[in-house]
């Protein structure tokens, strides 16, 4: 009896881990949604560690192949949707996110490859107007790594790509005179530390050409 008691809640632990992808050179760097979590697992000997990656999207699972893991769905109101999941990185051994934007009639129109963690995504009529954009901040692990990725989203064709910045976004301007975003561009050059810090820098959205241009001071 005590053997049975034992066993059940082991039983029950490991039906709740299903790994996605896996590889494996000194170590192995294993992607696994664990309790509706996607996580990487990395068996490193030195420092295993396990990284969270976002919420486990189950119904989204048939828009990609079984060795990513849906971990957002973000729809506009004129149809489109951009399905995210994480990605195993057989090269770097770490994870990216991939989007995937899908039309009003279910056509795949764009696959991009984003950073390991989405921080942060908006979608929808962000400039006050009739237009449609998708914004996302993406993350890695080390500091001062965020980039910002904004796309136009037309009625008709392929989105567009409109800005893309190593920073994150704050606010997007709604007012009819002057539409646009305002973001923290991060200065950091990689190497010498004093550079490491934001500048405030804001893009005007124009309407007609449908590109973000940045605003002179």
């Amino acid at each position: 009896m005590k053997t049975t008691v034992i066993l059940i809640p082991l039983l029950t632990l490991s039906a709740a881990v299903e790994q996605v992808d896996i590889v494996c050179r000194q170590y192995c760097s294993i992607l696994e949604v664990k309790d509706g979590v996607v996580q990487l697992r990395d068996e490193s000997s030195r420092a295993p560690r396990r990284i969270t990656i976002g919420r486990y999207v189950a119904e989204d699972q048939q828009f990609v192949p079984r060795t990513e893991a849906p971990t957002s769905d973000l729809r506009s109101l004129s149809g489109w949707r951009v399905v995210v999941s994480a990605v195993l990185d057989h090269q770097e051994l770490g994870v990216r996110q991939r989007l995937r934007f899908f039309d009003s009639r279910g056509v795949l129109r764009l696959q991009y490859d984003a950073l390991a963690v989405l921080e942060q995504q908006r979608i929808g009529r962000l400039f006050g107007g009739a237009d449609e954009v998708l914004a996302v901040t993406s993350n890695e692990e080390h500091a001062y790594n965020a980039r910002t990725d904004i796309w136009f989203l037309p009625e008709q064709g392929d989105p567009k790509q409109v800005l893309s910045v190593v920073g994150v976004f704050q606010t997007f301007r709604k007012e009819s005179d002057s539409p646009g975003v305002v973001l923290a561009r991060q200065t950091y050059d990689g190497v010498d530390s004093k550079t490491k810090g934001f500048v405030r820098e804001e893009y005007a959205w124009d309407a007609i050409a449908k590109v973000l241009r940045l605003r002179s001071k």
